[in-house]
């Protein structure tokens, strides 16, 4: 029985699929563009995108994660911002698996998008997401010289009631 025991726990580890948990839009979108939003099993109530991460599970917002809620769905990793050290060290404290990113300039999204292709052993396509960026970045040069320009990413067609 336990030579069974065993070899089940074996299985699952390898071929079982990740019970994730993103605290944050960004991260959500992430793990959404690399086809693993099915393993999301829980998101802050600010993940509205794609249209069936409003479904998942709630854990809370940005100031209110519920520590609570996110050990009810049994997550095999947390994937988040690195903005809430006191949630990180609470989470590791009671053993569970987390990474968390900058997510603050363009290089640290990139980044993410890198390291996030390698754990869903989707590298090729985390290349292709981030040729996607560049490609788009490097359209805007010829737009204005000598000028800022604020480049706000949003799933919405219009930003005149969000700006």
């Amino acid at each position: 029985m336990k030579k069974f025991l065993f070899i089940l726990l074996i299985y699952i580890n390898l071929f079982g699929e990740e019970r994730i948990v993103t605290l944050s839009p960004s991260i959500n979108e992430i793990v959404y563009a690399f086809d693993e939003g099915q393993n999301i099993v829980a998101n802050t109530k600010h993940c509205d995108f794609p249209e069936e991460s409003k479904s998942v599970p709630k854990i809370g917002g940005y100031n209110d994660i519920s520590l609570e809620k996110i050990l009810d769905v049994k997550p095999t990793i947390v994937i988040g911002q690195d903005y809430d050290e006191k949630l990180i060290q609470n989470l590791k404290a009671l053993n569970i698996k987390i990474l968390s990113y900058k997510t603050n300039t363009i290089e640290n999204i990139k980044n993410t998008i890198l390291e996030l292709g390698i754990l869903f052993k989707k590298e090729e396509k985390s290349k292709e997401m981030i040729s996607r960026i560049d490609d788009s970045l490097n359209s805007l040069k010829s737009i204005v010289e000598n000028k800022k320009i604020l480049i706000v990413i949003s799933p919405k067609d219009s930003l005149s009631n969000q700006i």
